[in-house]
């Protein structure tokens, strides 16, 4: 079952169910989201096929976030997806609710520049974890040693994973100059 509560943080079992979730609301996002859309991707854990927080991560790759102005906000509410507040370089981010009085989030979508640094590091790190069995069960390792003590700290969390997967994406890069 897809969810978590806001702030809390707990790994799962990957769930095959994830990639037919991403196909779902990849359907019901193109035409709200509208022509400005290049390409919409599953990334993160449960693209990858590891054990993960049940929460889909979607990219949305456009032109220029400035092109966001076509995106229909209402459509978007009608269905579960608010803009967060979360201060990224280069990136917007929406999440759906299952509950709005639980802030339980399902999904993440990841709004970025096509082709730019952060949406091709979000591909080289997913498709590197799912081409190499040991990276990606280290990848788990840390994740559940990371949830293991921050529990109920989304933050710092995301933080601590920071270090991993800066330097995937920075030896694939060195790898292929």
């Amino acid at each position: 079952m897809l969810g978590l509560s806001k702030g809390t943080v707990h790994i799962h079992n990957y769930d095959p169910y994830c990639v037919e979730s991403f196909q779902e609301e990849k359907a019901i996002l193109t035409p709200i989201l509208g022509d400005c859309v290049i390409d919409i991707q599953h990334v993160g854990s449960t693209a990858i096929g590891i054990q993960a927080k049940p929460i889909v991560d979607i990219a949305v790759g456009i032109n220029e976030l400035g092109d966001m102005s076509t995106f229909n906000d209402k459509r978007l509410r009608e269905h579960q997806y608010y803009r967060l507040q979360v201060q990224l370089e280069d990136e917007v981010v929406y999440a759906k609710f299952s509950s709005l009085e639980n802030l339980v989030k399902t999904h993440f979508l990841h709004v970025v520049v096509h082709n730019s640094e952060k949406w091709n590091a979000l591909l080289i790190f997913r498709d590197l974890l799912r081409a190499n069995p040991n990276l990606a069960q280290e990848y788990v390792e840390l994740k559940k040693n990371l949830a293991a003590l921050y529990n109920n700290d989304e933050l710092a969390y995301t933080v601590g994973k920071e270090a991993f997967v800066k330097k995937v994406i920075q030896d694939f890069r060195s790898n292929n100059s």
